[in-house]
């Protein structure tokens, strides 16, 4: 897949567990080459079922700051 990975030209926000099924996050972000913005985080006290855990309201906080970001950097561009 890493091919494919390697072609994504969008924003990516790439989100894991502090216990997760993936490899680390810096090895899993450097894929995304052609990313046109690009975020990692670590949920603290997450493991791979995102949705059951207790700290699941900080990942989705950090994916609405991302969204936001990607916002507000589209609009400067295009303005």
């Amino acid at each position: 897949m890493s091919a494919q990975i390697a072609c994504i030209d969008v924003p990516v926000l790439l989100a894991t567990g502090e216990r997760d099924v993936c490899r680390p996050l810096t090895v899993e972000l450097a894929g995304f080459v052609a990313a046109t913005d690009l975020a990692g985080f670590v949920v603290p006290r997450m493991a791979h079922m995102h949705n059951f855990a207790e700290t699941r309201s900080l990942l989705w906080e950090r994916l609405d700051a991302f969204i936001a970001h990607v916002a507000r950097a589209a609009t400067r561009s295009a303005g």
